[in-house]
This record gives C-alpha cells, sequence and structure tokens, in this order.
C-alpha cells in the first residue's frame, strides 16, 4: 500500500462522501508505479509503438492499478493518470536540461551533490519555481528520451563515413563500458599511425 505519510503530495480528483470530487494526491510511490507501468508498456516489444493511444494508456492504467504496492487504495482511472504523466514528462525534461547544464559547468572537486544543487538553482531560475519531482527523475534519468542531451555520440565502427551513429550515456554501467572500449580502441589506432 502506498505510505500514507506520502498521500498529501500531488493531486487528481475523486469524489468524496457528498459527491463533490477532491483532489487526490499523487504520492512518490504512486509516481514511481506509474513511471514503470509507462516504461514497461512503451518498450513492450509484443505491441510496441504500434499501439492506439487509447489501447496504449489503458495498459498503462491496468499496470497501475494491478500494483501489489497499491492494494487497498482506491483505483485511479484514465484521465489522472495521463495528466500526471503529461506532468511528469514535462518536469523531468525541463531538469533533465538544467542537469545537463550542471554538468557542463562541473568543476573540479565537484561533487554528485554539488551538481544537483546546481542543476535545482538553474531550475528556479529557469522556471520561477522550485523542482518537486526528483523522485521522478531519479527513475528516468537513464531511459535513453530522459538522458539523450547528456549522451556521447560516435561512430562505433569508426569509419567516419557510412556507419550510423550510436548514442550512449555514459553515466550508465554498460554504457561506459561500451565508451570506454571505443576510446581505447581509437587510442590505439592513433598510436600505429
Amino acid at each position: 500500500m502506498a505510505n500514507t505519510s506520502e498521500a498529501n503530495w500531488f493531486g487528481s480528483q475523486v469524489p468524496d462522501e457528498s459527491g463533490v470530487k477532491e483532489k487526490r494526491k499523487w504520492s512518490p510511490t504512486e509516481d514511481k508505479i506509474l513511471i514503470g507501468a509507462w516504461l514497461n508498456t512503451s518498450k513492450d516489444p509484443a505491441v510496441s509503438t504500434e499501439q492506439k493511444a487509447d489501447a496504449f494508456w489503458n495498459r498503462i492504467v491496468d499496470y497501475y492499478n494491478a500494483s501489489p504496492l497499491l492494494v487497498g487504495t482506491i483505483p485511479r482511472k484514465l484521465c489522472p493518470c495521463k495528466q500526471r504523466w503529461a506532468r511528469i514528462n514535462e518536469q523531468v525534461s525541463k531538469f533533465a536540461g538544467c542537469y545537463d547544464g550542471a554538468l557542463r559547468e562541473q568543476r573540479s572537486g565537484q561533487n554528485d551533490d554539488d551538481i544537483m544543487k546546481a542543476a535545482l538553482d538553474i531550475f528556479f531560475i529557469n522556471n520561477g519555481y522550485k523542482f518537486a519531482l526528483d523522485h521522478c527523475w531519479r527513475e528516468l534519468r537513464h531511459d535513453q528520451k530522459w538522458c539523450a542531451t547528456h549522451t556521447v555520440v560516435f561512430n562505433v565502427v569508426g569509419d567516419g563515413k557510412t556507419t550510423p551513429l550510436m548514442c550512449v550515456c555514459p553515466e550508465r554501467k554498460e554504457c561506459s563500458e561500451i565508451l570506454s572500449k571505443y576510446l581505447s580502441r581509437k587510442s590505439g589506432e592513433s598510436s600505429h599511425r
């Protein structure tokens, strides 16, 4: 069940006992479940991008509501899930740009906490309000969509002409290993010239 101490974070609407709709808050746990539902549904190779929008979102909502972490809570409907995802997507995309800017400005001796603080400051300066979805960004930051602005683009084969380019996020272990192999191969080629 979603942690009740998190229950007062973010909203969608549910009717109260009088039938009047009141905002139902989204907790960080619920956000993470929605993110997982979106990622799993969007990357499902059985249906992939050939899904129609309604079928796609119905699958996300079904996946979300089936989470064992939500047992005992009122199921979410399609519209609030789509609205919450739109907000998460927009805000995380904006913050990813701020984080990239902070990474580019990173000075010697700065650690991850310093970069995060700088990114939060950039976000506030750019938008006039604090970024409150860092729990969402931490879930999405290594996915290709949100990682793309701080990727290293290189020609894997190295001929520089006919081979398509490959994007690698250097923060991911598997990607940094590919990048390291590529760079060591390139340095070996240049030392033999």
